[in-house]
């Protein structure tokens, strides 16, 4: 039906089953070279990926080494001082570790 709708618009059926055959719309005339080349591109690419750690902004990780941290984790700054000894016995004092809350933000507390 699309063979006879696309002669019927003053193409050809012939015409119509090589426009079918690219998913695109175009024929390649290359046979393939060109996904051959993408191909290439994609393993070259593929080789170079680094998985290491890698620090992209040095101003977060020189804010971050002078926070506060409680058993390593980020602590808020009234935590601090009531830093755990080694052993995970504290000085008394309650240790807060979480989700800290902007400055005029009421939690329910």
């Amino acid at each position: 039906m699309a063979a006879e709708r696309a002669v019927a618009l003053g193409g050809t059926a012939e015409e119509f089953s090589d426009w079918a055959a690219a998913p695109s719309g175009k024929v390649e005339e290359d046979g393939g070279a060109a996904r051959e080349a993408r191909v290439l591109r994609y393993r070259e690419k593929k080789k170079r990926r680094q998985f290491g750690k890698q620090i992209r902004y040095e101003s977060r990780k020189a804010c971050a080494e002078t926070r506060p941290r409680v058993r390593g984790r980020f602590a808020r700054a009234a935590a601090a001082a009531d830093r755990p000894t080694v052993s995970g016995v504290g000085t008394g004092g309650s240790v807060r570790l979480g989700w800290v809350a902007p400055p005029g933000m009421n939690r329910g507390h």
